[in-house]
């Protein structure tokens, strides 16, 4: 009865469900929001959006999404959420979708909802966008496509097959349209499906009942082809395969139809997969796209659609009027209506509409069109002209001044193609001009020879005259003459040639002199009167050219020569220079022959002066000069002209010189015959040489310091002193002996042992000859610093030594051979021990003792020391290795125990092995870890401890028979080495 009545509670749940489901009405929506859009600003894109419904007062959630023409990453939506604390929002960039919400998870209230979608505002910072942009409002998450008038859902299943996708598309509903896995049949549903749906996933599409035959597989395109052909294949309507797809790659069977995954080629493209797919990675099924709507679908009020649009201007038309009329004028915009504004910045229409009549215009005038109202710095506005015809003179400039028998010229400015009457000079009858295209035209008058003024009476453009009364003069001004011309008949060299000039007051004289083509230019002063000064260096002609006052310009042709005088030639002089103190200086002067040449000695307040010769020479001579003498040149005169000199010329005059601080290296070693000899000269060089003989010319060496070599007896030289042609009294002699002992010495000893633990040895030197010697030590042939007889080194190797005597002689090199050693190192790794046996011993591994040569000594550290690193039959108990460098670098221990283990006892109180313990067993060597005796059962009989003597042969102090027992030791020895042993022992009773 029980399982009846839950049935029947089941029953009236169905029931209840069914009759809610099917008299819950849809929500209707609507919003005609179509709105001009400036870019860059914000704007609510759904003002006028309302929803009602019969039944229910809210829902759970509602989304507006950017329908066509989103851009990804620029185009936005939002919500300001502080006037609306009751809704969340959640905006999807890849979907372009903001979704609505209650906040807490309530639903949201009807009222509420239209408050806040009416405030959704879309933003973008793109720089351009499509002409409309569409938004969808829905109901739920599902997205809308205005385009198809259906409605798409992603729904993520990670790893669902194609075929359980199809199923589960086929099993789902919305608001009685039916679900199916999504065709796409054109570019922009299948960017909204794969862009904007919200992920990768499987879509309707197989070549399964035909191999490279795709055809849509499911909803109203059921058996329609869309694709024939692999990767090279083509649509007969529609596809968007990926770069390489299909490929049925592997030969696997890839037969049906999956969005691609974000970042694999082209987003939203398609590729082909089997029906599980791929178990991992971008090709794993994500899910699937459901596409809702059919042909015959009953109409739904659960989406409404706005959009915003950038207005332009398709068309104008301007207009031409005479001044003082108004204008009509057209435009037209792709959208709604047409603004007028005065500027492209005004902020308020002028007018609204597409015809405009403009107020009375009498300049030219531009308005301003644009299909928004406002300001909106994206979209620019249309300049409409209106052209005034306005009959005017904008200028009426003369060429004034101008020269007499110049044309007079009058530039006309004004509207463009007017005809301009006018008079020249008060003339009663009227003459005409028609200005050019660009408003301009030039009245002229030839040969003006007095100041001509034109008067302008009227200007006519078509139908548009109007009077005139601009007026302009030209002056006439007279042209400048030249009364003088002179200058000086001759001058001299260096003198500058004078040209004075008179004419018109102020005027310009331009010039050449000896025909040179840089034309210079001259103004005459208030007077008339202008001067020209060329530096001459040859007869100088003027010539003028022409003779320019403001405007006016004449030519001229006079012209006047300056002839030139050359003045005499600066002379040479020269000298006996240098000369011997007491010796006469004699200066040769060169010159023009005949002239005087003024001059001075060493400063001589008096000129004295020379008359050249027929062949201008002349000779100047100071006798017995002692001090350096000076001949200045001052002046030459030809009696026709004359030259300033500045001419100069010394005599030195050479002091005998001496010679002073005569060394020499002497001493030299005779084995290396080379030695140094010194001088110094008061003034010039140092000269050697073999012989004290004044006939003797032939210079050894000339310098302050004479290398001398090759010498093997004592030998003298003679030094002299010569300054140019001046030479010393006397040769001084400088002799140099030779010394031809060898320095000797003996060395301490020549081999040494460097231990490394001291760092250092110091290498000796011993019986000298001499105490004067210097040393000279090398290490394997390189120099080493030291200099003394005795060196501390710290390196081995092969060092050698030499003495050198002061005067250079050098020893026989001797050698000495240092090695390296060290005090042994050793541990437990480098020891073999054999003990509890018939011949225990002890065995050193040398390979890492260190680098020294080693022996060994057993228990006698100052002992017999033994080669041989193997000991034998060494007795038990604590023993000490001692291991002793040979070279002296030092000892080095090692403490050690020979233990025996023995086989059996006699426990039978006779004193003798009564007990069991360890032979050589020392605690001041040995730790005990373990010691422990066990029956065969493996029962503890006895753990001994350091003070014990050893099993007396007792368990819990009762005698245990005579049987054989087992031992564990575990012992550690003071140098860490861990020692273990196990073994039988015979308990043996008598």
């Amino acid at each position: 009865m029980e399982r009846n009545n839950k049935l029947f509670l089941v029953f009236l749940l169905f029931l209840c469900f069914q009759t809610n489901a099917q008299t819950d009405a849809p929500p209707v929506l609507t919003a005609t929001d179509r709105q001009a859009y400036c870019l860059g600003s914000e704007i609510k894109i759904a003002p006028s959006f309302t929803i009602t419904d019969p039944d229910d007062l809210g829902i759970t959630s509602f989304s507006i999404q950017i329908s066509s023409g989103y851009q990804l990453s620029l185009d936005k939506l939002s919500l300001d959420l502080a006037l609306h604390p009751t809704i969340n929002t959640s905006w999807s960039s890849s979907e372009g979708k903001l979704t609505l919400s209650g906040s807490g998870g309530s639903d949201i209230s009807y009222t509420n909802l239209q408050k806040a979608v009416r405030d959704v505002v879309f933003v973008s910072t793109a720089t351009t966008i499509s002409d409309e942009k569409f938004f969808s409002l829905t109901i739920g998450d599902v997205n809308y496509l205005p385009l198809t008038e259906h409605f798409y859902e992603y729904i993520s299943s990670i790893g669902i097959t194609w075929t359980a996708a199809k199923t589960a598309a086929e099993g789902k509903t919305y608001y009685g349209r039916q679900g199916y896995l999504a065709t796409l049949i054109s570019q922009e549903e299948a960017e909204f499906a794969g862009e904007r749906v919200g992920g990768a996933g499987w879509i309707g599409g197989s070549d399964a009942s035909t191999p490279d035959v795709w055809k849509w597989v499911t909803g109203p395109e059921e058996g329609t082809t869309f694709w024939n052909g692999g990767v090279n294949g083509s649509s007969p309507n529609f596809a968007f395969w990926n770069s390489g797809e299909p490929n049925n790659f592997g030969n696997r069977g890839e037969n049906y139809v999956h969005i691609t995954a974000p970042g694999v080629g082209v987003t939203g493209s398609w590729n082909d997969l089997t029906n599980t797919g791929d178990a991992s990675g971008s090709y794993q099924p994500k899910g699937y796209v459901v596409e809702y709507g059919a042909p015959g679908d009953p109409a739904l009020s659960i989406v409404a659609t706005t959009s915003i649009y950038i207005p332009k201007i398709l068309s104008t038309t301007s207009a031409s009027i005479c001044a003082g009329e108004t204008a009509s004028l057209n435009a037209t915009s792709d959208f709604g209506e047409v603004f007028w504004y005065v500027s492209r910045s005004a902020t308020t229409p002028e007018f609204e509409g597409n015809n405009f009549t403009t107020p009375i215009l009498n300049v030219d005038t531009t308005y301003y069109v644009s299909g928004i109202e406002g300001i909106c710095a994206s979209i620019s506005r249309t300049p409409v002209a209106v052209a005034v015809i306005a009959s005017v003179i904008t200028r009426l400039a003369p060429n004034s001044p101008v020269c007499e028998g110049e044309e007079a010229l009058f530039n006309i400015k004004g509207t463009a193609s007017a005809t301009v009457t006018y008079t020249i000079n008060g003339g009663t009858n009227n003459a005409t001009i028609v200005l050019d295209g660009a408003g301009e035209g030039i009245v002229t008058v030839v040969n003006a020879i007095v100041d001509t003024t034109i008067n302008l009476n009227s200007i006519t453009t078509g139908d548009c005259s109007s009077s005139l009364t601009n007026t302009a003069t030209v002056t006439v001004n007279p042209n400048p003459v030249i009364t003088i011309l002179k200058a000086d008949s001759s001058i001299c060299s260096g003198e500058d040639a004078v040209f004075i000039i008179n004419g018109t007051a102020n005027a310009t004289i331009t010039y050449t002199i000896d025909n040179d083509t840089t034309n210079p230019t001259l103004i005459l002063d208030a007077s008339g009167e202008g001067t020209v000064m060329v530096a001459a260096t040859n007869d100088t002609t003027i010539r003028l050219i022409d003779i320019t006052l403001g405007a006016c310009k004449a030519t001229l042709t006079n012209t006047v020569t300056v002839s030139l005088n050359e003045n005499p030639a600066i002379p040479t002089i020269s000298s006996n220079s240098p000369v011997c103190y007491g010796t006469d200086a004699i200066f040769l002067i060169t010159g023009e022959a005949n002239a005087t040449v003024t001059y001075t000695v060493n400063g001589a307040a008096t000129n004295e002066t020379l008359v050249l010769d027929n062949a201008g020479d002349g000779v100047i001579a100071v006798v017995d000069a002692i001090v350096n003498t000076t001949v200045t040149l001052n002046n030459i005169d030809n009696s026709i002209c004359e030259t300033d000199l500045t001419n100069t010329n010394t005599v030195i005059v050479t002091p005998i010189p001496t010679i002073s601080n005569i060394t020499n290296s002497g001493p030299i070693c005779a084995i290396v015959g080379v030695g140094q000899l010194g001088a110094i000269a008061s003034s010039g060089n140092v000269q050697w040489f073999a012989t004290g003989l004044a006939t003797d010319t032939t210079v050894l060496f000339e310098g302050e310091t004479f290398t001398v070599s090759d010498l093997t007896i004592d030998t003298t030289y003679y030094v002299a002193a010569i300054d140019d042609t001046c030479v010393s009294s006397e040769r001084i002699p400088v002799t140099i002996t030779l010394d031809t002992t060898t320095p000797k010495f003996d060395l301490a000893q020549d081999t040494y042992v460097l231990c490394k633990s001291i760092g250092s040895v110091t290498l000796a030197t011993i019986n000298p000859q001499s105490n004067d010697y210097i040393y000279e030590w090398y290490r394997e042939g390189e120099v080493l610093l030291e200099n003394s007889g005795a060196i501390s080194v710290t390196s081995p190797g092969i060092y050698s030594v030499k003495s050198i005597s002061l005067t250079g002689c050098q020893s026989i090199e001797k050698s000495i051979i240092v090695t390296e050693s060290e005090e042994p190192t050793i541990t437990k790794d480098d020891i073999i021990i054999v003990d509890d046996s018939d011949n225990n011993s002890i065995e050193v591994l040398t390979l890492n003792l260190g680098i020294g040569d080693y022996e060994f000594s057993l228990d006698d550290e100052f002992g017999i020391y033994d080669n041989n690193a193997f000991i034998q039959n060494i007795a038990t108990g604590m023993h000490t290795l001692f291991i002793k460098d040979k070279n002296g670098c030092g000892t080095t221990s090692y403490t050690f125990s020979i233990l025996a283990f023995p086989k059996y006892f006699t426990p039978n109180g006779d004193g003798e092995n009564d007990v069991w313990k360890i032979d050589g067993f020392n605690s001041d060597s040995l730790t005990i870890a373990e010691i422990s005796i066990y029956n065969r059962f493996g029962v503890l009989l006895y753990q001994m401890e350091s003070s014990s003597q050893g099993w007396d042969g007792r368990y819990q102090g009762k005698i245990v028979p005579s049987n054989t027992y087992w031992f564990r030791v575990i012992l550690n020895d003071v140098n860490g080495q861990k020692i273990e042993k196990t073994g039988s022992i015979s308990l043996i009773r008598k």
